[in-house]
Order: structure tokens, then sequence, then C-alpha cells
């Protein structure tokens, strides 16, 4: 049950958990049952050859006495191989935002600390980067932590979690990529704009 338990929680995915609370609350004794707190909202999915783009929202934090709707527009460029996760907090309210990565077993990282970006190195030497992009108030950590990659299975691996504590709206803005570019926060901010706006 400890266990189960654990790999369901909020914390266990990539995500946002805000004010250290499940986004689902669940009975520790009822292995199987979640509240149905969050209300999962999908606002726009769009695949093309070129790219998927998802905007979806969740409210699973509304029941907090300064409430909170999580907001995330997820992007992939197919053409060249890259990431966008866009994370918006509204509602009212100072909070603790923390925002997961959970790491495979077999790969290695660094960090850069001034920019918080971690490099993912897999052993045939293939690269990663999360790089975020509003670094304001953030802060970054390592943690122990573990993956399952089937049910009754448990692996340690290394989770990332970047933290801030700050007043409402807040937003998380991050590029996973395997190119080793920079990338601007308007660039991004602009690409996360045209999707939205698409019929």
């Amino acid at each position: 049950p400890e266990w189960r338990n654990r790999f369901r929680s909020t914390s266990f995915h990539n995500t946002v958990v805000i004010d250290y609370q499940e986004q689902n609350r669940f009975n520790n004794h009822n292995l199987f049952f979640l509240e149905d707190d969050a209300e999962c909202k999908v606002n726009l999915w769009k695949t093309t050859e070129r790219y998927d783009f998802l905007d979806a929202e969740h409210c699973g934090y509304k029941r907090l006495e300064n409430a909170v709707i999580h907001r995330r527009h997820f992007f992939f460029n197919k053409k060249e191989s890259y990431w966008i996760i866009k994370d918006i907090l509204t509602w009212t309210g100072w909070h603790t935002f923390d925002l997961y990565f959970h790491i495979s077993n077999n790969v290695n990282y660094k960090v850069d600390k001034d920019s918080l970006v971690v490099t993912i190195i897999a052993k045939d030497n293939v690269k990663l980067r999360i790089i975020p992009l509003l670094r304001e108030d953030l802060g970054l950590f390592f943690e122990d932590g573990w993956i399952s990659k089937g049910y009754g299975q448990k692996t340690k691996s290394a989770v990332l979690r970047y933290s801030k504590a700050v007043n409402i709206p807040a937003e998380f803005l991050f590029v996973i990529t395997k190119r080793d570019v920079d990338y601007s926060l308007e660039e991004i901010n602009s690409i996360i704009e045209t999707m939205t706006n698409k019929e």
C-alpha cells in the first residue's frame, strides 16, 4: 500500500505540486480510488506532421483556501525534436510551486548553476537539455527518487525539482531539447501564443 500510494502521488509525476498537496486526494487504504478534484479540461489538442500541441487545465487545487487553477501548454516540434512545457498558475494568493522531472536510472546528468539548465547524458552520449526560461525566484534541487517501468516494479533514480514561492499569477516555462542551441523567451512565447490563437 505504501508504494502504491507513493507512485500515484502528484510528486511522482512530471508536473506541478502546489503547497505540497495532491491534485487529486486519495485514501491511503483504498488503493484504486481517487477523488475527482482535478476535473481536467482539454482546451485545445492539435496534431500535424510538424507538431503536436496540447492546451489543458485542471482545478484540483481550487479546494485550497487560496484557490489555484493549473493550465499547461505542451508543444512538440517533430522536425527539430524539441518540446515546450508552459505552466500557468492563476487565481489567488501566495503559494509554493514544485515542478518535478523524474530522470531514468541509467543516465548521468550535469547542471549549470547559473542558468539552472540540466543536461541529461545517456550511455550512447545522446544529450537532452532541460532549459528553464523563467528563472526569477526559481530554485533547483536534486532529490533521490524512484521510477517504475511496470506495475510492482521500482528502481532508484534522480529527481529534479524546480521550485518557487510567489504570489500568483505565476508561470514555469521550459524547453527540452537534444539540440545545443539557445532559445529566447520571446521566441518560445511567440510559438505558444500562435498555437493558442489557432482555430
